[in-house]
C-alpha cells in the first residue's frame, strides 16, 4: 500500500497525522486506490518509501525540505485560500542583506592536511601573495609568511561561525584531485554564504557553472587574486554570485 507523509505539522495539530487532518480526504476510504497516511517520523518504520509528501502551505520552509528524486511527489495542501497566509515580503532578502554586511573578509581556508597528492598547500600559499586568506587548522603555521595570509589559533572565544560569518569566499581545493571525488567542504559551505572557490572546473561537472569559481578559469593565480579583490570590493557583483550559489 502506497504511503503518504506529512511533511509539516498543521496549525493548532499536536501531530503532522491528526485525525482531523485525515478527515481532509472524504470518501478516502470508497478510493478505489488505497494508501496509508503517516507521519513523517514514521516513515522509517517501514520498508518501504513515501509516495509522496504534504506539506502545509503556511508551515512551508524552504530550508526543510526532503531530497530531490523522481521517486516521490510533493503536494502542498491549504485548508484556507491562499491571502490567507501571511508572508512578510523581502523578510529572507533582508537577512541575506545583514548577513552579507558581516562579510568584510576574503577566503577563508581550513587546514589539516599539510601534504597533500594535489599540493593544494603550494597554490593557495602562492595565492595568498595576491588575496587575502585566512587560515585555520593544525597547519596554518604553513601560512605565516610575507604576504596578505592571515592564521588563527583560535581558543573558546574564536569559533568557525565567527570566521565563517564575516568572510566571503571559501578556498575549497580538493587533497587529491580525481574523478568524481568533490570535498564536502563545497557543499557545506554553499549553506553557510561562503562563495566556493575550487582548483579544477572539470572535476566538478553537472554542478551548475555559476555557482563556484575555479582557479583554472584563470591564467594565473595572480589573476583569480585579483578577481577574489573585486568581489571583495563590489558588493554589487558579489551579491549576483551568491543569489547564484544559494
Amino acid at each position: 500500500m502506497p504511503l503518504i507523509a506529512f511533511w509539516t505539522t498543521f496549525p493548532r495539530k499536536k501531530t503532522r497525522c491528526d485525525e482531523e487532518i485525515t478527515g481532509l480526504l472524504p470518501g478516502a476510504e470508497r478510493c478505489a486506490y488505497q494508501c496509508k497516511l503517516i507521519d513523517r517520523q514514521e516513515e522509517k518504520l517501514y520498508t518501504q518509501s513515501a509516495s509522496a509528501y504534504l506539506f502545509h502551505g503556511s508551515l512551508f520552509n524552504h530550508y526543510d525540505l526532503p531530497k530531490p528524486s523522481s521517486r516521490y511527489l510533493n503536494v502542498l495542501l491549504l485548508r484556507e485560500a491562499p491571502i490567507r497566509v501571511e508572508m512578510w515580503w523581502g523578510g529572507q532578502i533582508y537577512k541575506l542583506f545583514m548577513a552579507l554586511r558581516k562579510k568584510t573578509k576574503g577566503s577563508l581556508f581550513f587546514i589539516s592536511n599539510c601534504r597533500t597528492p594535489s599540493r593544494r598547500e603550494r597554490k593557495i600559499r602562492e595565492l595568498s601573495k595576491f588575496t587575502e586568506i585566512t587560515a585555520r587548522g593544525k597547519c596554518e603555521k604553513f601560512f605565516s609568511i610575507n604576504g596578505s595570509a592571515e592564521s588563527y589559533n583560535c581558543k573558546s572565544d574564536c569559533t568557525d561561525d565567527d570566521l565563517i560569518a564575516t568572510h566571503r569566499f571559501y578556498i575549497a581545493f580538493e587533497n587529491s584531485n580525481c574523478d568524481d571525488y568533490i570535498t564536502e567542504k563545497f557543499y557545506s559551505r554553499i549553506s553557510k554564504l561562503l562563495v566556493p572557490v575550487v582548483s579544477e572546473r572539470r572535476i566538478y561537472r553537472g554542478i551548475p557553472s555559476y555557482s563556484f569559481i575555479a582557479a583554472d578559469d584563470f591564467s594565473s593565480l595572480r589573476d583569480l587574486g585579483n578577481y577574489l579583490n573585486y568581489l571583495r570590493r563590489n558588493d554589487t557583483a558579489y551579491l549576483r554570485l551568491v543569489l547564484h550559489v544559494i
